[in-house]
């Protein structure tokens, strides 16, 4: 479809939006709030252009609403396409886990749910390899998944389900501990009971803590932002002043 050349961030966006209607996945609408963010701050650091000229700039670099539109479409697809294969979906729960806070967060999270579940299985009278096998759909990254598949193999061998998830290297010290108490003592549910209470509160405790350093952290860039706008505007006024005199 033919269209007119942008000339202001809205007419630009609003090309983009309609370019993109019918995609409402989480990085299509990541990627318009950052085309949003990139366009006023590109607009707020050449005050000497008029806002079409930089949009003539920006889309003689990056291209039309269209073909940036149709660029958002194709990284989606790849995107997609590798987290369903087996492959990018394994490569993607290695990277998570790694990840600086996030990863251990994510572990409690998981463990919280995977003893909370097995434990409410047990106590309900559903014997342990069944409810192993239940559990597996609680746990959504792929590696800890394996690991409980493989306990569950274990167990059916003869083994401890304790000694399988150690060899792991993956569940935190804490859960292994108390599920080996829990068979030793024949009171796996209740073992089980207060480690996910232990968990829920760790993972409680962890939320609050981001969100204390979130807090601040984006005070600091919104104030980053403003004084990069206030010299954008201003510096341009010194200048001028310099030249005058």
């Amino acid at each position: 479809m033919n269209r007119s050349a942008p000339r202001s961030i809205d007419q630009y966006l609003s090309q983009l939006r309609e370019e993109l209607a019918g995609a409402d996945s989480a990085l299509i609408q990541d990627a318009l709030y950052d085309a949003e963010e990139y366009l006023r701050a590109e607009v707020a650091a050449h005050p000497d252009k008029s806002e079409s000229d930089v949009l003539e700039l920006i889309a003689s670099t990056y291209g039309a609403p269209d073909e940036v539109a149709t660029a958002y479409r194709d990284t989606e697809v790849k995107v997609k396409a590798a987290m369903a294969t087996p492959r990018g979906r394994r490569i993607y729960d290695t990277a998570i886990l790694k990840v600086y806070y996030i990863g251990p967060t994510m572990i409690r999270i998981i463990c919280a749910r995977f003893a909370r579940t097995l434990a409410t299985l047990l106590a309900s009278g559903v014997q342990l390899l069944p409810a192993l096998d239940a559990v597996k759909g609680v746990v959504t990254n792929g590696l800890l998944k394996d690991a409980v598949e493989q306990s569950r193999e274990s167990i059916r061998e003869g083994h401890g389900m304790g000694q399988t998830l150690a060899h792991s290297g993956l569940f935190p010290p804490l859960l292994i501990e108390m599920i080996r108490v829990g068979e030793r003592s024949g009171e796996l549910e209740r073992m089980l009971e207060r480690v996910a209470d232990n968990y829920e509160r760790e993972v409680s405790h962890s939320l609050s803590q981001m969100t204390t350093v979130l807090e601040p952290v984006m005070t600091l860039a919104m104030a980053a932002v403003i004084v990069f706008m206030m010299l954008a505007v201003l510096m341009p006024i010194f200048q001028l002043n310099q030249l005058m005199q």
